[in-house]
């Protein structure tokens, strides 16, 4: 998994692994495959445990 530095827009609505999963009707492992595979960025949780992803980048791997 590669995660990607903090966006330029860090007031950005963020959602944690299972929310983004959720919302895309996954399972936690398959957001972490979508990362790898380049699909969807993550940035580190605070505390360096789990990672979060951009609400609007997950709704529109979504569509």
């Amino acid at each position: 998994m590669t995660d990607q530095p903090e966006p330029g827009r860090p007031d950005a609505p963020r959602l944690t692994t299972r929310e983004a999963a959720e919302l895309l009707g996954v399972k936690p492992e398959t957001v972490y495959a979508y990362v790898s595979r380049g699909q969807l960025s993550s940035v580190r949780a605070a505390g360096g445990r789990g990672s979060t992803f951009d609400a609007e980048e997950v709704r529109a791997l979504a569509r």
